[in-house]
C-alpha cells in the first residue's frame, strides 16, 4: 500500500474524530483499512496516543438509537465544552454522534469525552525548531536534550502504578532517574521511549536515540537498555558502548560497538566525522537545518570526511565541510536549498 495521502503530522484526537475515514474504520474495520491505519501509526508514531484515544471515543460514542432532540444535544454539549474549556470544532462532531445516541447514555458519553478533553491537557509535548538544541526535565526528574527537527510527547505528571513513557521523533539524550532500589521491578521504575517501530526501555541509564527518515539508531552510554523491536520475537539487550540500528522497513538491524560520546556529541554543539560518506553529512544537514541539498556530481556523495566540527553555527559548519572536502557549497536562503560542486 502507498503512503498514507493524508498529513496526519499536525493531528489531534479532536482530528480523527472528525476524519470520516478513521471513523469508518473504526466502526467497520477490513482488510484494507487495517493495512492503512497500521501503516499511519508507522510514519505518525508520535500520533499513536491520539489515534488510540479517538478510536476508544467512536467505540463509546457509537450506539444506534436516538430519542433526543438535536436542540437539546447541542445545547446539553455546549455546557459541558464550556465548562471543560473545548474546542469549537467538537461541537459538530458531537451533535452528528448523539443523534445516534440513546438518550439514556447521551449525558454520560458526553461527560466521558469532555472529561478526556480536560484530562488531555495533561499532556505536554514540544518541538525544536531546525538548528536549535533544547534540554527539558521530565516529571521524575529525568533530564532530557531534544536535538534540532524533533519532537517529544508526555505526561505532565506520571502514575506510579504506569511506566514512565515518552513518544520521540527526531533525536534526543536521555539521562534516566534511577528510581527502582531493590526487590521486583515496579510498572513506574520502568521508563521507556516508543519511537513508532522501536521500544527502548531502561530502570535508569543514559543513552542517545534518532529516529528519522523510518529508521532508529540507539547509543547506549552507561546502564543498561532493553530494545523491544517491531515484530521480533525476543528483545535485544544492550551494555554501554553497544549502537543499534534497526530499518524497519526491511527488518534491517545492525549492533556494533563506539565510543558512546560520540553519539550525543552534538549536545555540546560538536559533530565527530570517521571516514563518513558526503552523503550521510548531508542527509544530517538536511534533517537538523531544514535544507534541500542538490548534488550537482553524484560522484561527490562519497567523498569521505573524519574529523571534529562545530554545529552551533551552521554557516561555519558548512564553511568548514566544504574547505575540508575542497568542494563548493552554495545556499539560497530563499528557498532553503544547498548546491554542492566541485
Amino acid at each position: 500500500m502507498n503512503s498514507p495521502a493524508t498529513d496526519y503530522s499536525s493531528y489531534e484526537t479532536e482530528d480523527f474524530l472528525n476524519d470520516k475515514q478513521f471513523v469508518a474504520w473504526v466502526q467497520h474495520p477490513s482488510a484494507d483499512q487495517d493495512r492503512y491505519w497500521e501503516q499511519v501509526q508507522q510514519e505518525y508514531p508520535l500520533k499513536a496516543y491520539q489515534m488510540e484515544e479517538a478510536r476508544r471515543l467512536v467505540q463509546k460514542l457509537s450506539f444506534r438509537a436516538s430519542t433526543m432532540e438535536q436542540a437539546e444535544q447541542q445545547q446539553l454539549w455546549r455546557a459541558i465544552s464550556e465548562e471543560a474549556g473545548l474546542t469549537r470544532k467538537s461541537v459538530p462532531l458531537a451533535a452528528q454522534w448523539l443523534r445516534k445516541a440513546g438518550a439514556a447514555v447521551v449525558a454520560l458519553m458526553l461527560l466521558s469525552l469532555a472529561l478526556y478533553f480536560y484530562n488531555s491537557s495533561r499532556h505536554k509535548q514540544f518541538r525544536t525548531a531546525y538548528g536549535q538544541v533544547a534540554t527539558l526535565v521530565l516529571p521524575d526528574s529525568s533530564v532530557v536534550t531534544l536535538n534540532a527537527n524533533s519532537e517529544i510527547r508526555y505526561a505532565s505528571d506520571w502514575d506510579a502504578d504506569e511506566p514512565r513513557e515518552v513518544w520521540l521523533e527526531g533525536e534526543a539524550f536521555f539521562e534516566v532517574n534511577h528510581l527502582h532500589r531493590q526487590g521486583s521491578v515496579k510498572p513506574g521504575e520502568r521508563f521507556v521511549v516508543h519511537t513508532g517501530d522501536m521500544d527502548v526501555e531502561v530502570l535508569g541509564t543514559s543513552f542517545n536515540v534518532q529516529k528519522r527518515r523510518g529508521a532508529t539508531q540507539v547509543a547506549l552510554q552507561t546502564g543498561k537498555v532493553r530494545l523491544a523491536l517491531e515484530g521480533a520475537s525476543s528483545p535485544v539487550v544492550m551494555k554501554p558502548g553497544d549502537v543499534v540500528a534497526y530499518t524497519p522497513a526491511n527488518s534491517k538491524l545492525v549492533q556494533w560497538q563506539a565510543d558512546p560520546q560520540l553519539a550525543s556529541a552534538w549536545r555540546g554543539g560538536l559533530l565527530v566525522f570517521q571516514d563518513t560518506p558526503l552523503a550521510e553529512i548531508l542527509t544530517y544537514i538536511e534533517d537538523t537545518y531544514g535544507y534541500q541539498v542538490e548534488l550537482k556530481d553524484e560522484d561527490l556523495a562519497q567523498r569521505r570526511l573524519s574529523g571534529r566540527f562545530r554545529s552551533r553555527n551552521e554557516e561555519a559548519l558548512l564553511q568548514a565541510v566544504a574547505a575540508a572536502l575542497g568542494i563548493s557549497i552554495t545556499k539560497d536562503p530563499a528557498s532553503r536549498k544547498l548546491i554542492i560542486r566541485n
